[in-house]
């Protein structure tokens, strides 16, 4: 009897292991590709660059952070700096009071900038790491945690192609 409560604990082990990106986000494999550069950089810009770079249909990330935000400053240091040191990306920063003054000249920000209105409904705080593909909101993550998996999920990383 333990021996079959060990091998189904195994392999349900297994099973979780083995799917991680799957189980959270249901990406079969990643399929973002992102332009490269020589080094990896995080640039803080305006909220107008984000909204070009949505008209322009960009592919591109964004980080959503304010600076007086300790969950922000752990994921910029622990997280996407070590993330840059290898990945020659650039993840766009974004101060989220930049956005709270744009939102107040421009009522149709969230929708331009999250797809839809709905979309948005999905963003309840900051840090919040955001992926677009040729204009348009894919998907976000808030979660410090989670933040590695879903980057690894959704971005092509090998840069041989």
């Amino acid at each position: 009897m333990n021996k079959k409560i060990l091998l189904t604990s195994f392999c349900f082990i297994f099973l979780l292991c083995s799917c991680k990106g799957k189980i959270r986000y249901g990406v079969d494999e990643p399929f973002i590709k992102l332009e490269t550069q020589e080094k990896g950089e995080l640039k803080d810009v305006m909220p107008s660059t984000i909204l070009n770079k949505i008209e322009n249909k960009d592919t591109f990330l964004l980080l959503i952070h304010s600076t007086a935000c300790e969950h922000c400053q752990k994921l910029m240091n622990e997280t996407i700096t070590p993330y840059l040191e290898t990945h020659p990306f650039v993840f766009y920063g974004l101060e989220r009071l930049s956005i709270m003054k744009i939102e107040a000249e421009e009522s149709n920000f969230n929708s331009l900038v999250y797809g839809s209105d709905d979309a948005f409904q999905d963003y309840v705080g900051y840090p919040y790491v955001c992926i677009y593909q040729e204009g348009v909101f894919i998907k976000g993550e808030q979660y410090l945690d989670y933040v590695p998996l879903f980057l690894e999920t959704y971005l092509i990383t090998d840069i041989s192609e």
